[in-house]
Parts: structure tokens; sequence; C-alpha cells
């Protein structure tokens, strides 16, 4: 970035008390009339030309006869249309509510009801679901005749930087959606922090491949219609993600944002020589980054290029940042999500709401100037995590429902929601870690884990999730999460995917993960009978603690249903038939009778067998307790 570009970037995102989004886009009208302002698949649209659209737009909205808090729905799939009508909206001062073109019949009437809104607005691909969703109060409109209107648009109310510019809607925790109120003045402070984090000047190509319906979709709209820049959005479902490489280098664009797990698999598919020369800003985002993967992004990038890493959400914007470049690129594992940006300040409390120590684990609590105004039509959420501050009643504190820790180095780290711990037989299990332990294992680029509850009856169970190489074994991988994590931590399941199911978010779509299998014995493997007399005994143990009719020696404990409490009775039963002791890690380390028969037959088959820590024959594990025990 040159100093000329620095300046130019000054002054386009001072810090501007009176801006509206309506007015920074009508600036940067004035200063670039006939620079392209966004390509799409099918126009193209110069800053003049995308203004006069949204003008005309701007009459026909000031022209209803809804009141100004009743807000208006953008139900549209054409991208530049929607975008125009977003301007519209903001041009006119009515507040607006974006929903992704492929939103559901009924996300879209239980967004209708819970915003009140007047009217909907659509396009010939998208009014069938909407005349379904909506009721007789709610009128729906045809974006093409709003573009035609002939009439002039004057502002009748001059908007403030303080008016609800629109709601995005979001999933709740009570099962119906939530919609997060926005003011022009907080999202413009949030183009103008990812603005300056991406370091790029004017005139810049940018990509999204989020939709519209999401707040970062949004985002990543205005980012460059504020700034001079063209937009370039990416429609994933229709075009695939394997042609997203070959379009970023025709279209010579320079921003991209992903999301962690979408960037994975993207990178996973590319070539190891292709390169991207115009490519100066790659953004990861929303999900947890590992050092392998900024890594082997690097090595598609030439020229002065930066990767960013930020912690964000609908609520607060971007709260925490970092850029790694070719001098300066991650130590192994998960990526810290950086230090706290300008305007946000944050804090890591307790239960109780003190601070905790660096290095322990809380809730991330945000204060700032710039958050949202709260949630639509919902003053008791609202009340529950935004706080006015008391001693400035013009900053309020949010408090995430995230888990985070401060490194010894300064930086947060991200730890996930705070409602994903989960309690399984007893323990508390953060699904990140193991996730982590996962994405150690070979050939792993990405891992989930989650909690199956299961048909009734059924135990609930810990299903890992992860993208490897379809020969990849779940049985190795769990082998190799024993070694590093509690036998409790250790999934009942490894489901291995090629890729992630990524929703319209460009987030992965967890309900859309297959559901784990109890294999049945004829479908595990081709059943082997027990050889040996240690192998029978275990295999009556097993069938005992599993509740099976038959056990072959090279069947997975773990897959046949095995978790930490049947471990535990595995050992007892060893420790009364077979007269041996064995620690319960040894269970899952070894997870097969063959293995497990072949530790218990060394140790017996030793004249003097050593002591270890995993299995002793009880007779001296027994002499060796009442030696301890006269010793005291």
């Amino acid at each position: 970035m040159t100093v000329l570009e620095q300046q130019r970037a000054r002054d386009d995102h001072s810090d501007n008390l009176e801006d509206t989004i309506a007015s920074r886009f009508e600036r940067q009208v004035a200063a670039v009339p006939d620079n392209l302002a966004i390509v799409t698949d099918d126009v193209s649209l110069t800053y003049r030309e995308l203004d006069l659209k949204a003008n005309r737009i701007a009459a026909a909205l000031a022209s209803l006869p809804s009141q100004r808090d009743q807000p208006i729905l953008m139900f549209m799939r054409d991208e530049a249309t929607r975008i125009a009508a977003m301007l519209g909206a903001w041009k006119a001062n009515r507040i607006f509510l974006p929903l992704a073109p492929d939103s559901p019949q009924k996300w879209v009437a239980q967004v209708i009801e819970d915003s009140g809104t007047a009217q909907i607005i659509v396009d010939s691909s998208t009014r069938s679901i909407a005349a379904l969703a909506t009721t007789g109060s709610v009128t729906v409109m045809e974006v093409e005749q709003l573009a035609r209107s002939s009439g002039r648009f004057v502002a009748d109310r001059i908007a403030s930087p303080d008016d609800t510019a629109f709601i995005v809607y979001t999933s709740g925790s009570s099962g119906r959606p939530k919609g997060v109120a926005n003011s022009h003045r907080s999202l413009i402070r949030r183009c103008d922090v990812r603005y300056l984090i991406s370091g790029l000047g004017r005139g810049n190509r940018y990509a999204n491949l989020r939709s519209s319906g999401v707040a970062s979709g949004t985002l990543h709209i205005l980012l460059p219609l504020l700034s001079a820049g063209c937009l370039f959005p990416f429609d994933l479902l229709r075009h695939g993600l394997h042609k997203l490489a070959s379009w970023l280098i025709a279209q010579n664009i320079a921003y991209v944002s992903f999301s962690g797990s979408l960037m994975r698999t993207w990178l996973s598919s590319l070539p190891d020589d292709l390169r991207f020369p115009a490519l100066r800003f790659v953004e990861a985002t929303g999900e947890p980054l590992y050092a392998q993967d900024v890594i082997r992004l690097s090595q598609h990038l030439e020229g002065d290029w930066r990767i960013g890493h930020h912690y964000s959400s609908t609520e607060c914007g971007t709260v925490a940042a970092q850029i790694f470049t070719s001098s300066r690129l991650p130590d192994a594992g998960v990526v810290a999500v950086g230090l706290p940006v300008d305007g946000a300040e944050v804090c890591i409390k307790d239960e109780t709401g003190a601070p905790v120590s660096p290095g322990e684990i809380g809730e991330i609590v945000v204060r700032s100037r710039f958050l949202a105004q709260g949630y639509w039509n919902n003053p008791d959420l609202t009340a529950k995590v935004f706080q006015t501050d008391p001693l400035d009643s013009s900053i309020r504190i949010y408090c995430t429902g995230d888990l985070g820790r401060w490194r010894s180095d300064g930086m947060l780290e991200h730890l996930g929601r705070k409602g994903r711990t989960i309690r399984l037989r007893g323990y508390n299990i953060e699904p990140f870690q193991v996730e982590s332990e996962l994405m150690r294992q070979p050939g792993v680029t990405d891992a989930i884990v989650l909690l199956h509850e299961g048909a009734p009856g059924e135990e609930p169970c810990l299903v890992g999730y992860v993208v490897a190489p379809p020969d990849a074994l779940p049985s190795a991988l769990r082998k190799g999460l024993a070694e590093r994590l509690p036998s409790y931590m250790v999934p009942s399941h490894i489901v291995v995917l090629d890729k992630f199911p990524i929703a319209s978010s460009g987030k992965v779509d967890r309900r859309a993960l297959p559901a784990p299998e109890r294999r049945s014995l004829e479908l595990e493997r081709l059943y082997v009978a027990p050889r040996t007399e240690t192998e029978e005994a275990l295999a009556r143990i097993w069938c005992n603690v599993l509740n099976l009719k038959r056990v072959g020696i090279y069947d997975d404990f773990l897959e046949l249903g095995g978790h930490s409490l049947l471990a535990i009775q595995v050992t007892s039963l060893v420790r009364n038939i077979l007269r041996a002791e064995i620690a319960i890690r040894l269970v899952f380390e070894k997870p097969t009778i063959a293995d497990l028969a072949k530790c218990i037959d060394e140790i017996f088959r030793k004249h003097n067998p050593p002591l270890t820590a995993s299995i002793v024959p009880i007779s001296r594990a027994r002499r060796r307790e009442t030696q301890n025990s006269g010793k005291n």
C-alpha cells in the first residue's frame, strides 16, 4: 500500500460521526462515477448506474404507507438487483431484513412473524416461496417493478448514524430465529476496521462468497462499495468450489474471505504449483484456523500478500484480529484470533463476572460504542446480554457467550461457544480440544466433534467427523487420540468424509452431517473366532459388556459401541476372570481382542514379568499392595 493510498484510505475511512451508509456510498459515486461497482455473471454496473437504480427503488420505498419501524424483507436471488434494493432502502431510511434466496418457507414465515414486516420484496425466482410464507397483512412486491419507478427520489427524513440500518436473523437457542439490529454507525465502523486490516487501497476487486442473508455477506457487499472498490459475487451453490480458483485468477481478485473449514476444503483441492498473482488479502474467520492452513495458503500467494484471521460476531463486529505475511507465519497448532482492534475492549470473565488470570478460560466480554443495538422485538434477551457501561452511557458491554483465554503473548484465543461444553458420563468435554487433537492425526485436514444423542434406549456418545483421504481408518485415528487424550474424550465413532457440507453462511452445516451408525457384526468385518483361551475369555467379556451374541477377535471395541464406562467393566471382569490387572487406557490403545489378548499373554508367558503401568498379574499386584500397606 503506497503512501498516497494510505492517505486516501484515511480520508475515505475517517471517523466521520455523521456518516450513514447512503452518504458514504454517494461519496464514492461522486469520486468514481464511471468505475465498475459490481460485476456478476449476468450484469456489470458502474457506480453511476448502481446509484441510479438504487434511487429508483428508494423513490418507490419512500412512498410506501408502512411506518419506518416496520422492516422490509429483501428476498431475491439476483445479486445486483438485491444490492440496489438494499442501497435504495438505506437512501429512503427504511429498515430491511436480508434473507438468503435458498431460505425455506418455514424460516421465511418465522422471520416475517417475529419481525413484524409489512412488505417483502421478491423477484421471479422467490415469489412462489414468499407467497406461501406470507399472510394477508404482508404485501409482496416485485423488485423489477420497483426498479422501474419513474418517481424522483427525495429523502423526506435525513437518516441518523444511530438509526437502525438493517436486521439480520440468526438461529436462536430457543428454537426460534432472532433478529440482530445494527445501526449505520456500527456497520460503517466494521467496514472501516476490516478495510484497514486488509491493507488494500482504492479500486481493488473484492470477492463475496457469502449469502447476503447473513451479516458477514452484507458486510462483504459494503466493504468495496464504501471504498471505491468493485464487488464480484461468486455463487458457490451454482458454480461449485472447484471453479473458484480459476475464477479468482481470471477476475484478478485481490480480496477473498472464507470460513476456516471452507478454506481447508478449498486448499485440499489446489495443485501444488497453482499461484494467485493478484490476490493480496485472504481472510479466514468464523471457525478455528490452524497454522498448517496459513502455511499451506501462503505457498499459493505471490507478491505483497496478507492472510488475516479475526474473531467477530453479528452482535459486536470484529473484536480481535491478527495478520500474517511472508515474514511472519504462525507456529504450530491453533491460530489465536489476535489482539483487540481499536474501539473494542475485551475482558475474559468467570461465572461470577470476575476477570480471570491469563491462561484461564472464561467468557469473552466486549466493551464498545459500536455494538449492535440489540435483538429486534426482544427486549428481554437484549437486556440479558447487552449492558450499558456505568461510566459512559454511549458505551455498552456485550456478553458474547463464547469461551476464550489470553495467551502468554497477549493474543486472544477463541475456544468456541460456552454452550458447546459436552457433559457425558459425568465428564465435561470441550469439543474444541478433541478437534485439535484430531487435526494432529495424519491426513486429517478438518475436524468437528459433536454429541450424538442416539435413538430412544441408546446411550449418547461422542462422534468425531473428519475430512481425510478415503483410506483413513477410524480405528487408527482413535488409537492416535487414545495416546493423547483421556479415554472419556475419545469419540466412540469417527466418520471420515471427503468434505464437510457447507451452509449458505459459508460455515459447516452441522445438521447435514451424517448420523453415525453402530455397525453390526456382519457389516463390521469378516468374523474371526477366538483362537486361544485368553481370546475366548475376552470374547465372553466383551459379549457380556456390549450385549452382543458374538465378537470377532479383530472387531473394534469402540466401533461396537464401547465407551469409558464399559471399558471400566471390561477391566473389572479381566481382573476377576483372567486374574490380570490392566489399565483402562489399554482397552483404547489395544481396542481389538487380538491385540489385548497378546498383551495379557505376553505378561504371563514370561517367567518373571516386569511390572508395568498398563498390566500386571493380579497376584503380583496384590503382593505389591500388601508390601506398600505394610510400610504405612
